[in-house]
């Protein structure tokens, strides 16, 4: 698709109010494209009254309170200060890039130091990924460099960045979310070299640091001010930027901004996330990015002596079950849609699992556990669009969700009606991932479309139409009709016209353990079998999709048979089995080979009974 396509269908999915924001926006920009023609570090004041706001605050720099005990990185640290490391995506290491802010990574070529309204930076497959290149530059390095006391190297990371990327120049200001989250580990480093009361040398050298920091942090609260995004942009992306504006409001003690915020973050939550607590970006990954960005601001509220409302609690409170109820095993989660492995703070203890870190950082916030789900047979978010089986040896998530949030779903995937499927905590069938965002655009439309999740693809047709990377046109309707103890039924509409109607049922069963003699000696472990029926209201050639697990050997015994990994028995009451290799992504920026296998049929309805060995 061309880019004046792509255009003509983003302005579709905009109303008429968003296109005079933008319109607004866009003149704003020119009005700072020359105001910032000469290149300035965001280090030095650059807007009125910046030096005095800092001052202030630099003034009472023995009270600044601290953030908590944060740790650093149990990563390597060769040919870097101890602590320093952090974990870049698609397996880059820290030391070869810690001052290549400009790295293209996916290839040698680097990215152009411009004016960041000029610079193109989607589907950059001559360059790279922008959201790898943003993960260096978001600065967590100088949260743990603060954390360990090792200011001097903080020092002079910041004084190269802030040379190397002048203000609204170059990848690192192409993104107010990326700001934001740099504002917030600016602040993060600062409050934490508050805290020890130690620097580089003696207490003007910390003061120093801190107030270029501090400088930063307020030059990026300005911006993002008049910069928040708006409309069918603002999703998680919102979320983030308004909870660094409320943390830099209540550092600088701006009590207006902060109740401004407060109502944004309000407003948002309400909007963004369901009622029985999942984000509607039907993603985990970003469910976890938006529950972060409450917790923390959460948290900055309580220090500051602010309460949240009821809707806070409940809604935060939904969003720390429905985690709680992904967890398959210890650091096993059932992920479903868009995943670029983003976290907006170090949680303290390196690179440990991040929704680990989110139920523990819900439970400092709110004072309350939200318990393990793990027990429960079934457990269902019926607007969030989520259910989670357990049973024997087996647990099962399923997706019934809408395709995304707003009008662009920007991180939706054709998975409707998809599932995972995991025993003794192992993954078996899996999600396809994610891999990149801002190149290589066909492989993320693969990775996104019906036939590379664990659903059914009817007569060729995607369930709803991709039109850009981020942007869908129409959307498929799901909805869940009925739930049991044991399982549960839901249907699905797309673009084939097609009704498809899915019901899983789960029964967990005993095994008994005989002697040669056909003697009893007690039970095994339990078991599972998971039954997948599926029917549809109109004659279609149908192909039913299950991806295994990288490393699970798939044996195909007959038309209707197939083992996989020894694991797992499949048959299907219809339909040919087969099966193809297939490339899916185990993490932002890494593929995997594995089987994918197809059921083909043309009947009104096929089981699909799947066994746990």
């Amino acid at each position: 698709m061309g880019k004046l396509a792509w255009y003509l269908n983003r302005l579709k999915a905009m109303s008429p109010r968003e296109v005079v924001w933008r319109l607004r926006q866009k003149r704003l920009q020119h009005r700072e494209l020359a105001r910032f023609r000469v290149k300035q570090p965001v280090t030095s004041p650059l807007y009125p009254g910046v030096e005095e706001q800092v001052g202030r605050l630099v003034s009472t720099l023995d009270t600044l309170p601290g953030d908590g005990p944060l740790g650093y990185s149990p990563l390597p640290d060769d040919g870097c200060a101890p602590g320093e490391a952090v974990r870049l995506l698609g397996g880059y290491r820290y030391e070869d890039y810690a001052t290549d802010w400009h790295a293209g990574f996916n290839t040698p070529r680097r990215w152009p130091l411009q004016p960041s309204y000029c610079l193109e930076y989607k589907q950059r497959d001559d360059i790279g990924d922008a959201r790898v290149n943003w993960e260096l530059n978001r600065h967590r390095q100088f949260v743990r460099l603060a954390a360990a006391g090792n200011a001097a190297r903080l020092e002079e990371l910041l004084d190269d960045w802030a040379q190397a990327n002048p203000f609204l120049w170059g990848i690192s200001w192409t993104s107010p979310m990326e700001i934001a989250l740099r504002s917030i580990s600016w602040m993060t480093a600062a409050r934490l070299l508050a805290a020890r009361g130690e620097g580089p040398g003696d207490d003007g050298d910390r003061r120093r640091l801190v107030r270029k920091l501090l400088t930063g942090v307020a030059n990026m609260t300005r911006y993002l001010v008049d910069h928040e995004s708006g409309f069918s942009s603002a999703n998680n992306h919102l979320i983030v930027e308004v909870a660094a504006v409320l943390l830099a409001s209540l550092l600088f003690g701006d009590k207006k901004l902060a109740a401004e915020s407060v109502g944004v973050l309000d407003r948002e939550l309400a909007r963004q996330v369901s009622r029985d607590g999942v984000d509607l970006e039907s993603s985990l990954h970003y469910h976890g990015f938006v529950m972060e960005a409450y917790l923390l601001a959460w948290r900055a509220m309580k220090a500051h002596g602010m309460d949240v409302g009821p809707v806070w609690r409940d809604r935060l409170d939904g969003m720390a079950r429905f985690v709680a109820a992904s967890r398959v095993a210890k650091g096993v989660w059932c992920v479903f849609g868009d995943d670029d492995e983003a976290r907006i703070s170090d949680p303290g203890f390196g690179d440990a699992d991040y929704f680990d870190y989110l139920l523990a950082l819900y439970r400092e916030v709110s004072g309350r556990d939200v318990g393990d789900e793990t027990d429960t047979p079934r457990v269902t978010f019926p607007e969030g669009g989520y259910s989670f089986l357990r049973g024997g040896d087996m647990m099962v998530g399923i997706d019934h969700a809408p395709l995304g949030f707003g009008s662009i779903a920007a991180h939706g995937h054709n998975d409707m009606l998809s599932f995972q499927l995991f025993i003794s905590g192992r993954p078996v069938l899996v999600d396809s991932g994610t891999y990149l965002y801002h190149t290589d655009r066909s492989r993320r439309d693969m990775l996104r479309s019906t036939r590379m999740h664990n659903t059914v693809t009817i007569d060729g047709k995607e369930q709803s139409q991709m039109l850009g990377a981020f942007l869908w046109g129409k959307k498929a309707e799901c909805r869940l009709l009925a739930t049991a103890d044991d399982g549960l039924t839901a249907s699905v509409k797309g673009l084939s016209g097609v009704t498809h109607t899915r019901r899983w049922r789960l029964e967990a069963r005993g095994v008994t353990a005989m002697t040669p003699q056909g003697d009893s000696v007690g039970c095994m472990p339990p078991m599972a079998t998971l039954t997948v029926a599926d029917t549809f209201d109109k004659d279609c050639r149908w192909e039913a999709t299950m991806i295994v697990a990288p490393g699970l050997e798939v044996t195909v015994s007959a038309p209707d048979r197939a083992d996989i990994g020894g694991l797992l028995s499949l048959r299907s009451s219809s339909g040919a089995i087969s099966t193809d290799i297939v490339e899916i992504a185990t993490g932002y920026g890494r593929l995997a080979k594995t089987t994918a296998i197809r059921i083909v049929g043309d009947s009104r309805e096929n089981i699909v009974t799947l066994q746990s060995l």
